[in-house]
């Protein structure tokens, strides 16, 4: 009887911190895809930028050949 009567009192703290770390999950799981997010865009832009610097390349080349 002891025990349940600790447990009964203890109930409001365990819930709390129970809610509180939920909380703070839920934050950080929205962080997380935010980054995600961000990440992928960045990876795209990389990528187009490659191929620009790729072009870019082409056409001096083509441009040097002319010139000799």
């Amino acid at each position: 009887m002891d025990i349940i009567i600790k447990a009964v009192a203890q109930a409001p703290l365990v819930a709390l911190f129970a809610y509180l770390w939920w909380i703070n999950r839920k934050d950080l799981l929205q962080e997380k895809d935010f980054l995600e997010k961000a990440n992928k865009e960045k990876d795209k832009q990389i990528e187009q930028f490659i191929q620009s610097f790729e072009k870019i390349t082409i056409t001096l080349e083509l441009i040097k050949d002319r010139l000799r």
